[in-house]
């Protein structure tokens, strides 16, 4: 828990400093650590998808100019057309593993949805589970009746969904790879005001750690994250709801913690890198 516990007191001191967010990133910091859903969407507008906390267009924040950036950027194009086409519908992408990049193999749901007043949303729903680039190939062959040989198509490839049972039914697949961590969101709510409070009233880092580990607020899981400007992997998964099959554990490329980490880089460092002070 060394790794946990230096990245965690961080994460303390950077609120301290910017506590506009708090709640929710405690909230993160929790739900990461134990696999459970952190929820999160884009915004529909029409010049393209929008980042929700910073009305940013995707498009124009995420990585275009590597070799798999331009790959993920193909998948975006086909996204967000799909996503203006549509009133309604759910979509996923499969991706395999990546080198450095991604340990493990991902499935995002994207669906459409609306807010109380109307404001058209793209829900993002991540899967990470442990299967090898050649099993993951399979299952997306098997659902699209479409022959895929090549991870990197894919990578660019779009799947629409005829309905939720479909979804369901991935998500038994993908079940069998792992499972994550059984914690109520009452659980986490309740505790996510003590370390408020903790935070705010100026508790020592350390105490404030000891209590999360103690109370069991914090799990031992981490996911993982990227140096540099975010491909749209890298920008979504960092921003979505997470489920985590996978037991990879990998640090992140900043700061070296192993909590909050997905493609290589925890949540801490990406929005640092989106939004350098």
């Amino acid at each position: 828990m060394a790794n946990n516990e230096r990245v965690i007191l961080q994460f303390i001191d950077t609120w301290r400093e910017n506590p506009q967010r708090l709640r929710p990133e405690l909230g993160s910091l929790s739900n990461e650590t134990h696999r459970v859903p952190d929820s999160f969407h884009y915004l529909s507008s029409p010049e393209g998808l929008r980042d929700l906390e910073t009305g940013d267009l995707v498009k124009e924040i995420i990585d275009k100019e590597t070799s798999l950036g331009k790959t993920e950027f193909k998948f975006f194009e086909a996204l967000e057309s799909w996503e203006k086409e549509n009133e309604k519908g759910t979509s996923l992408w499969l991706s395999s593993p990546y080198s450095s990049k991604y340990p493990c193999s991902k499935a995002i749901f994207f669906k459409i949805s609306y807010t109380w007043d109307g404001q058209k949303v793209l829900t993002n729903s991540a899967v990470l589970f442990d299967a090898t680039s050649a099993e993951t190939l399979e299952i997306a062959t098997k659902i699209s009746q479409r022959k895929f040989d090549n991870p990197e198509v894919l990578r660019e490839s779009l799947f629409v969904l005829e309905d939720d049972s479909v979804e369901l039914e991935l998500l038994k697949i993908f079940f069998k790879y792992s499972k994550p961590d059984q914690i109520s969101d009452d659980y986490i709510k309740k505790h996510i005001g003590l370390f408020e409070r903790m935070i705010m009233e100026g508790t020592d880092s350390y105490l404030i750690y000891e209590e999360m580990r103690k109370t069991g607020f914090i799990g031992n899981h981490s996911i993982s994250c990227p140096g540099g400007k975010l491909t749209f992997g890298e920008h979504t998964l960092s921003h979505s709801q997470i489920i985590n099959f996978s037991e990879s554990r990998t640090a992140c490329s900043k700061c070296g913690g192993m909590d909050n980490v997905v493609c290589g880089i925890c949540k801490n460092c990406a929005k640092h890198l989106e939004h350098p002070a």
